[in-house]
């Protein structure tokens, strides 16, 4: 399972994946992990446009296709709707740069060769699908 992820490119619903191998991601085995860096990402919320990277890394994969998924973000560039504000936004509003201090871990499992599907402790879900051509 290890080099069907490794040798798929992802999809997170209609988008490349940014935690998986995905023409956004630069990824490599380690030991029998694989662990991938993405480029440099934007988005955009009500409060700030924030330019980051995810580092992730699959770890302690089964015969039976499940494996650990966990991820840090990196937020590399952070600019405020109004950086003018005399009363800054909180961290939920507006991140601070730097790695984050949550690593969310998701339980992951192939349900099919083209899909994985991962879940976390507070059962949110995660849903991959490899990408056409």
């Amino acid at each position: 399972y290890r080099r069907l992820l490794l040798g798929t490119r992802w999809r997170q619903g209609i988008h490349l994946a940014e935690m998986l191998p995905s023409g956004l991601t630069d990824c490599h085995t380690e030991g029998g992990s694989i662990k991938c860096l993405s480029g440099r990402l934007n988005r955009f919320t009500a409060y700030a446009q924030i330019t980051y990277q995810i580092e992730s890394m699959a770890t302690q994969f089964t015969d039976e296709g499940r494996f650990l998924l966990s991820y840090r973000v990196n937020n590399i560039f952070v600019l405020p709707e109004d950086p003018d504000d005399p009363t800054p936004r909180s961290d939920d509003e507006v991140p601070p740069t730097g790695w984050q201090a949550t690593t969310p871990v998701y339980d992951c499992r192939f349900t099919e060769p083209g899909r994985i599907e991962c879940r976390d402790d507070q059962l949110r879900s995660l849903v991959f699908t490899a990408a056409e051509g």
